[in-house]
């Protein structure tokens, strides 16, 4: 659920000024446990992680290095009636039930949820600790929907992400040992440098 495409792409603008760095993807399951025990052994196994969410749940030896903002969608089933929209609108939610991480872990989705429960649109929110891929599966064979950053739009291939009528959108961070290594540090200045040349 947290892919690098960002930060790939912004990797790919600078990494020839760079030829002494170079990149090792570490593929993990994304459970909660899971990623509570890398966070566990930051700047051992794991440099970077790029993460968008419930970043107050989490524990460890890590700072937070802004890397970008990307849309709140909403992730449904393919099989949904609501997936053959092209956008959705918030009158579009009414009387559907809707997951969402437990309020205080991820202050960006606690802000969408109490606009929407203002709204009084009979919406049933299912409160999870996290989001998890448990939580894609069980979405591609119900109707249920999930509210999340666009970027992870392709995380399920039975799950499609729509854009919804509102101006949300979440943070993503890099993570970073608070004392990153020599090459890290190195690494994250050229980060910066292709931030800027957009």
């Amino acid at each position: 659920m947290n892919q690098p495409k960002e930060l790939i792409s912004l990797w790919s603008k600078i990494s020839d000024r760079y030829p002494e760095i170079h990149i090792f993807l570490l593929p993990y399951q994304d459970t909660g446990s899971e990623f509570s025990a890398l966070l566990q052994k930051f700047g051992q196994d794991v440099d970077i992680v790029v993460a968008t969410g419930d970043i107050n749940l989490w524990k460890g030896n890590f700072k937070e290095v802004p890397l970008g903002k990307t849309k709140a969608e909403i992730t449904l089933s393919s099989l949904n009636p609501l997936s053959f929209k092209k956008k959705l609108s918030i009158e579009d939610l009414k009387g559907h039930a809707i997951r969402i991480t437990k309020k205080g872990n991820w202050p960006e989705l606690d802000a969408i949820v109490e606009d929407l429960e203002k709204r009084n649109l009979d919406i049933h929110f299912i409160e999870r600790e996290n989001y998890d891929f448990a939580d894609y599966n069980d979405l591609a064979s119900n109707q249920e929907l999930l509210i999340s950053p666009k970027t992870w739009a392709s995380t399920h291939p039975l799950l499609v992400s729509l854009p919804v009528d509102w101006k949300y959108t979440f943070e993503t961070n890099l993570l970073v040992p608070e004392n990153p290594r020599p090459k890290v540090k190195t690494f994250l200045k050229a980060i910066e440098e292709a931030r800027n040349l957009r």
